[in-house]
């Protein structure tokens, strides 16, 4: 479990090859209760269609870079690393920062509290 609004996040060995047979599961806890918003940029280099990273509801293999804004229900985001028993490569590089998220209804409304927790 990793605590706090910003951070960063690297598979086992990083930058150097990860191990066969991994399965990592991170839970990333922001400070603060409520909807969140985090962004992170990540770097990866897995064993294409064999080895996996998953971040919310998006799921990595291969090789690239990526940037995106993910707002979750609450103030955790898991991240799951799995690799399978053969052929390793460096892994992943993340960085990430969490922002609070306020939710507001398009109608007016009158002395009603429009923000969603």
């Amino acid at each position: 479990t990793i605590y706090g609004n910003n951070g960063g996040l690297y598979s086992p060995n990083y930058p150097s090859n990860y191990s066969n047979n991994q399965h990592c599961i991170y839970t990333i806890v922001l400070n603060q209760k409520g909807p969140q918003r985090i962004q992170y940029r990540i770097h990866y280099d897995l064993e294409s269609n064999y080895d996996f990273l998953e971040i919310g509801p998006y799921n990595y293999t291969g090789h690239g870079e990526d940037v995106q804004n993910l707002e979750t229900h609450g103030n955790t985001v898991e991240v799951v690393f799995t690799s399978d028993g053969s052929n390793t490569q460096p892994g992943f590089s993340l960085s990430y920062f969490f922002d609070t998220v306020t939710y507001v209804t398009d109608r007016p409304t009158q002395q009603e509290d429009t923000t969603w927790f």
